[in-house]
Formats: C-alpha cells, sequence, structure tokens
C-alpha cells in the first residue's frame, strides 16, 4: 500500500510540475520539510476562497503528518540553536518563516492553484517522511534566497 500511495503521488507531480527540481543536497531533510510545509500553508491562504480552496487539503496534511512537522521543526531549531543560541533559534526561526512564505507571496512560481490543491490532496496521505521530503524537491522554489542562521555564519 505504501509504494501505491508514493506512485500516485508521483503521478500528480509528473501532472503539476513544469519546472524541474533544483539541486538541495545541501538541505537537510529537516528544512526541506519544513519549507515544503511553510509554502503549502502560505499557498493555502492564498487560495482560500477560490474555486481551487484547499485549506482543508493542508488541514489534512498538517494534521496526518504532524508528528514528521514536528520532529523537522525540533530538528531546525537544533540547527539554528548552533549559531544563534537556544532564544535565538526561536526568533531565528521565526524569521526563517516569514522569509519563505515571503518567497511565496506572489504565488507559486510554476503551479497554480488547482495544481497546488491536487498535490496537497495527494501529500495528505502519504507515509513516510523520505516521501514528502522527495515532495519537497519536486515543489519548492530552492531558487528563492531563503537561508538559515546556520548556512551563511
Amino acid at each position: 500500500m505504501k509504494r501505491m500511495r508514493g506512485a500516485a503521488v508521483w503521478a500528480v507531480f509528473a501532472m503539476v510540475s513544469s519546472t524541474p527540481a533544483l539541486a538541495a543536497a545541501q538541505m537537510s531533510g529537516a528544512e526541506k520539510i519544513h519549507r515544503l510545509d511553510v509554502m503549502l500553508r502560505a499557498t493555502a491562504a492564498q487560495c482560500k476562497g477560490g474555486a481551487d480552496d484547499f485549506t482543508a487539503d493542508y488541514d489534512r496534511f498538517a494534521t496526518n503528518h504532524r508528528g514528521v512537522l514536528e520532529t523537522a521543526d525540533g530538528e531546525m531549531r537544533a540547527q539554528l540553536s548552533r549559531p544563534a543560541g537556544p532564544s535565538g533559534s526561536w526568533r531565528e526561526m521565526r524569521r526563517f518563516n516569514v522569509a519563505v512564505a515571503d518567497a511565496y507571496d506572489r504565488g507559486h512560481p510554476w503551479l497554480d492553484c488547482h495544481q497546488l490543491a491536487m498535490a496537497t490532496h495527494a501529500m495528505a496521505d502519504v507515509i513516510g517522511r523520505a516521501t514528502l521530503e522527495e515532495s519537497a524537491d519536486q515543489l519548492i522554489d530552492y531558487r528563492a534566497p531563503v537561508r538559515m542562521a546556520s548556512a551563511h555564519r
């Protein structure tokens, strides 16, 4: 069943993605998952109320992957604690979240609300952290100049 769900997700990504994923080998899996979550939250807010409102699918995604999302957040805070210290890691995390959300303030660079809705619907039920990391590689615009504090200090 796990393989079938993953295959279904990749079928959706093949339909909606017109831009190949950019290399993000230096980025941690935690950062990929966190960026994916913030991007989905930001774009769901932009598409809310329209014909392709996917806030319910985003809410299901966030609920179904709560453990993975919380673990990724904790890993990112730990990464940020090294250069910024424990109290500074919260500030850096907020700064990072705002920067990622701002990167999508005019929408996704190659996906519209309908395509984002399809992808979010498919991702809501996938199983496994690795699948979410691969999903991030397909959906995140890594060209956006968002860096974690640990990456530039």
